[in-house]
C-alpha cells in the first residue's frame, strides 16, 4: 500500500490544477467578475508556462485580490484538514494510503505557490495578488501540514510492521 503515493501521483499532477484554478473561478464568480478562460492544464500564455491558468476579460482594479489570491489555497487547507481527520478514523491500511495520498497534492500546490511568490518574477502570482501577510499564513501552514504528513507516513508504517 506504500505505493499508492507513486501510483497516484499522475492523477494528483494532472487533476489537481483543475481543483487550484476552479478555486479561483469560485472566487471571481462569487465576486461578480467574469472568467472568459478556463485552462487547468500546463500550456504557453504570453511567453510564460503554466501548469494552470484562469483568464480574464480585463483585471478589474478594485477586485478582492487577497481572497482570490488566497481561494486555491484555502481549498488546499480544507481537503487536508478532512482527509486528516478522516485518517484519524481509518481502520483499513487501504483507506490509510488512500488519505495520505490525498493530503500530499495540497501540500505540493502550497509549496508551488511558495516557490512562485519567492521567484518574484511573476508580479500576479496567487500569493503576490494575496499580500505578504498571506504568504505567510500560507508558509506557516504548509510547514505544518508537512510536518503532519510526515508524521502520518511513519506512524502509518510502524503500524503496518507491528
Amino acid at each position: 500500500m506504500w505505493w499508492y503515493p507513486l501510483a497516484f501521483s499522475p492523477v494528483l499532477f494532472f487533476g489537481w490544477p483543475v481543483v487550484h484554478e476552479g478555486s479561483h473561478t469560485i472566487a471571481y464568480e462569487a465576486n461578480g467578475i467574469e472568467v472568459v478562460e478556463f485552462a487547468p492544464y500546463i500550456h504557453r500564455h504570453n511567453d510564460r508556462i503554466y501548469f494552470g491558468r484562469v483568464g480574464l476579460d480585463r483585471k478589474p482594479v478594485n477586485a478582492p485580490w487577497r481572497e482570490i489570491g488566497l481561494a486555491p489555497y484555502l481549498t488546499d487547507m480544507a481537503v487536508f484538514a478532512s482527509c486528516y481527520l478522516a485518517l484519524r478514523l481509518a481502520r483499513s491500511e487501504v483507506a490509510k494510503w488512500l488519505l495520505i495520498t490525498l493530503m500530499i497534492a495540497p501540500v505540493i500546490d502550497m509549496a508551488v505557490g511558495i516557490i512562485a511568490y519567492a521567484n518574484r518574477n511573476n508580479p500576479e502570482s496567487d500569493l503576490d495578488l494575496a499580500g505578504d501577510e498571506a504568504a505567510a499564513f500560507v508558509i506557516a501552514t504548509d510547514v505544518l501540514c508537512l510536518s503532519l504528513l510526515v508524521y502520518e507516513i511513519v506512524r502509518t508504517v510502524r503500524n503496518r510492521r507491528r
